[in-house]
């Protein structure tokens, strides 16, 4: 495995990109790669400067292997592991291409850390870096780009590329919207936003792809503004139906994510009646949710809880009763009452679990907007649960699957989110 790296390494296969328009006053970005490291490893398929504050420290010239090490307040420079520089300094590094087609090569990113897929690999990335020296062993490592480019890889990691233009074109007015909200987030850290889902799946030039691309040129400074001030424009992968307010999910009050149908026929009056929430989770009526580009299983899914799983997680050794005790308008389910016997007790016990904790607690469901069918067995106690659900994810904001479908009924990009965002403006950035 290390000699067919170090083959790659060797023999570097450089992305082709695509330079953003240029002299649009784009907004700069910098996105934290990764945290409190002592060491980085880079190529470039361009000439580079590493710099320490306005001095120049060393020039670099493509397809050379580099990395940079730090210790006892000293970064140390070496070239094809040759050490070609020691300075000592508590300055923050950069890396820098006057070119704007260069590319940088970082080896050994890390990711999903805590999953079961978490691993390693080298990624290529637009822009230029810097060091952010943290103490006098550890620095964090980010990337500085401008707002486009970091969409080019935000927006096809959160929607298919191969959707519709006029979906992905929602899609990035949705994510610059979120981004200009959340900027500030790790200013702390010395960058604007993480590279995780934590801010937005950021994974360099891998992730473009030319149609998503060209969303983000079409739509370029463009926005969804409230009142004068960006929204905080939250999306989901499908709604099953209804879009909820986020006061109803999160207890936060917007008036431009107040809640939306996404149901074609106008039969349905939100909040349905019980009966009617029950037949409408069991059957699949006609939706924008559930378009042709829909996937499978997330518009309307079914799924059997494992009993013992519930009662391990409640500590208890009988499953009693399992009752919703609140709902949401759109029939998203607040809270839940777990009923049953204490481990090794005769004690009756009820366990209540509310909003974010309950897709966890009931072994990992799609979505909080469901039905319970109580299998019973002869002593009366719960023996199975079966549980009929809608959508993938939290329902409030954008429905992607439902804007994939309006755009192929001829919606354009403007009219989706103002459908999605109740009275949103979309204008220009840098004129706010």
């Amino acid at each position: 495995e290390e000699t067919e790296k170090k083959l790659k390494r060797d023999n570097i296969e450089w992305m082709n990109i695509n330079k953003p328009p240029q002299n649009e006053n784009l907004k700069d970005i910098k996105i934290g790669i990764v945290d409190e490291v002592d060491q980085i490893s880079f190529q470039s398929n361009k000439k580079f400067r590493i710099i320490d504050g306005d001095k120049l420290i060393v020039e670099g010239n493509e397809n050379e292997q580099w990395s940079i090490n730090r210790d006892m307040s000293e970064y140390k420079i070496y070239k094809n592991d040759n050490l070609i520089k020691t300075i000592k300094t508590n300055n923050n590094l950069k890396i820098e291409s006057k070119n704007d087609e260069s590319i940088f090569i970082i080896y050994d990113i890390a990711y999903g850390q805590g999953y079961f897929w978490a691993g390693s690999e080298d990624r290529q990335y637009r822009g230029n870096f810097e060091l952010y020296t943290l103490n006098s062993k550890k620095f964090n490592l980010i990337n500085k780009i401008n707002m486009a480019e970091y969409l080019y890889s935000v927006v096809p990691a959160e929607m298919p590329a191969l959707w519709p233009l006029e979906a992905l074109k929602a899609q990035t007015i949705a994510a610059r919207s979120y981004t200009l909200r959340h900027l500030n987030r790790h200013l702390e850290d010395g960058y604007n936003l993480c590279d995780s889902v934590h801010c937005a799946a950021y994974h360099g030039i891998k992730s473009e792809h030319d149609k998503s691309n060209k969303a983000v040129n079409e739509t370029l400074k463009e926005a969804a503004y409230y009142n004068g001030r960006v929204i905080d424009a939250v999306f989901s992968s499908n709604c099953g139906g209804y879009c909820e307010s986020s006061e109803d999910v999160w207890g936060n009050k917007h008036e431009y994510l107040s809640g939306v149908s996404t149901m074609i026929e106008e039969k349905y009056n939100f909040p349905l009646s019980p009966s009617k929430l029950n037949n409408w989770l069991k059957s699949s009526p006609p939706s924008y949710s559930n378009g042709e580009l829909t996937f499978n299983n997330i518009y309307r899914w079914t799924k059997t809880i494992d009993i013992d799983f519930i009662k391990e997680k409640f500590e208890i050794d009988v499953l009693k009763n399992i009752i919703v005790k609140e709902r949401s308008k759109g029939g998203s389910v607040k809270s839940v009452e777990i009923k049953g016997r204490q481990n090794g007790t005769n004690k009756d016990v009820i366990r209540t679990v509310d909003k974010d904790y309950i897709r966890s607690s009931l072994g990992g469901l799609r979505s909080n907007r469901f039905i319970i069918d109580k299998i019973y067995n002869r002593e009366g106690n719960i023996s199975k649960l079966v549980v009929y659900g809608a959508g993938w994810g939290h329902n409030v904001g954008m429905d992607q699957s439902a804007a994939a479908a309006m755009a192929e009924k001829g919606y354009n990009y403007k009219e989706i989110i103002k459908f999605f965002y109740k009275d949103s403006d979309i204008s220009n950035y840098n004129l706010q």
